[in-house]
């Protein structure tokens, strides 16, 4: 074959080449445009998420007075703060203090637009024994003055 022949025979390699780029670099961009704004909307949390991020702060802190500040007055009528500390302090002692939380789904019933379920993957270590993960689910509320608070939860 002359060189020639082969440099005519490059030719549609390269079209094809720039072409198969082309459409990746439009794939990426439309991919980009109509998926970027969902992704960012995940990235801030909501205020129901921030409620339960920053109950689990505190009580990873062990500051109960703080994440008990967390609950709504009717979940106050139900359990005292002294009562929610010493429960908390007795968990630390028998399953190991807050290690990490994670918050693993979310989800809001259209028919109540102003509550929110938050599920957080808790683990508990103690010193000298292997950690302890569970699952806690918690509704928080939008209350009158706007804040939110941790309506109801299944544990700490």
């Amino acid at each position: 074959m002359s060189q020639r022949s082969t440099a005519r025979a490059r030719l549609p390699i390269r079209g094809l080449a720039v072409t198969v780029l082309l459409a990746i670099v439009a794939a990426i961009s439309l991919f980009t445009i109509f998926h970027l704004p969902v992704v960012q909307q995940h990235l801030t949390p909501s205020p129901a998420e921030t409620t339960v991020a920053n109950f689990y702060r505190a009580v990873h802190r062990q500051d109960y007075t703080a994440a008990y500040a967390f609950f709504a007055p009717g979940q106050q009528a139900i359990i005292t703060d002294f009562a929610f500390t010493l429960s908390a302090k007795l968990l630390d002692t028998t399953q190991g203090i807050v290690t990490t939380y994670q918050e693993i789904h979310v989800g809001q019933d259209p028919q109540t637009a102003h509550q929110v379920t938050v599920q957080e993957r808790v683990t508990r270590a103690k010193e000298g024994s292997s950690a302890h993960t569970y699952i806690v689910t918690l509704t928080v509320a939008q209350q009158g003055d706007g804040s939110w608070k941790i309506a109801s939860e299944t544990g700490i």
